[in-house]
Protein backbone atom coordinates (compact mmCIF):
# COMPACT_ATOMS: atom_id res chain seq x y z
CA UNK A 1 0.00 0.00 0.00
CA UNK A 2 2.49 2.95 1.29
CA UNK A 3 4.19 2.24 -2.37
CA UNK A 4 0.97 3.29 -4.36
CA UNK A 5 1.00 6.16 -2.20
CA UNK A 6 4.27 7.51 -3.31
CA UNK A 7 3.75 6.55 -6.81
CA UNK A 8 0.48 9.14 -6.40
CA UNK A 9 2.52 11.30 -4.87
CA UNK A 10 5.40 11.10 -7.59
CA UNK A 11 2.57 11.94 -10.58
CA UNK A 12 0.93 14.86 -8.59
CA UNK A 13 4.24 16.42 -8.63
CA UNK A 14 5.02 15.75 -12.27
CA UNK A 15 1.99 17.80 -12.99
CA UNK A 16 2.97 20.69 -10.80
CA UNK A 17 5.98 21.01 -12.75
CA UNK A 18 4.40 21.08 -15.92
CA UNK A 19 1.44 23.60 -15.05
CA UNK A 20 2.38 27.25 -15.09
CA UNK A 21 2.99 29.40 -12.06
CA UNK A 22 0.20 32.40 -12.79
CA UNK A 23 -1.92 33.92 -14.95
CA UNK A 24 0.27 35.99 -17.19
CA UNK A 25 2.69 32.71 -17.19
CA UNK A 26 -0.52 30.84 -18.37
CA UNK A 27 -1.25 33.39 -21.28
CA UNK A 28 2.38 33.30 -22.90
CA UNK A 29 2.16 29.48 -23.09
CA UNK A 30 -1.33 30.30 -24.82
CA UNK A 31 0.23 32.67 -26.92
CA UNK A 32 3.06 30.50 -27.71
CA UNK A 33 0.74 27.70 -28.66
CA UNK A 34 -0.98 29.72 -31.12
CA UNK A 35 1.76 31.25 -32.82
CA UNK A 36 3.02 27.78 -33.57
CA UNK A 37 -0.01 26.63 -34.72
CA UNK A 38 -0.64 29.65 -36.99
CA UNK A 39 2.94 29.15 -38.45
CA UNK A 40 1.64 25.80 -38.91
CA UNK A 41 -1.48 26.38 -40.60
CA UNK A 42 0.06 28.94 -42.90
CA UNK A 43 2.75 26.12 -43.82
CA UNK A 44 0.23 23.66 -44.54
CA UNK A 45 -1.60 25.80 -46.58
CA UNK A 46 1.65 26.96 -48.73
CA UNK A 47 2.35 23.47 -49.08
CA UNK A 48 -1.32 22.68 -50.28
CA UNK A 49 -1.53 25.88 -53.07
CA UNK A 50 1.83 24.15 -54.35
CA UNK A 51 1.00 20.85 -55.07
CA UNK A 52 -2.50 22.14 -56.90
CA UNK A 53 -5.37 22.97 -54.01
CA UNK A 54 -7.85 20.37 -55.41
CA UNK A 55 -6.18 18.28 -57.88
CA UNK A 56 -4.37 16.88 -54.83
CA UNK A 57 -7.39 16.11 -53.01
CA UNK A 58 -8.55 14.20 -56.41
CA UNK A 59 -4.85 11.94 -56.62
CA UNK A 60 -5.33 10.95 -52.92
CA UNK A 61 -8.92 9.22 -53.73
CA UNK A 62 -7.77 7.00 -56.46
Amino acid sequence: MPKKHTSNKDMTQKVDKNRPKSKSDKKEEQKKHKLLKNEKVAMAKKGFEITGGGNSKGNSGS
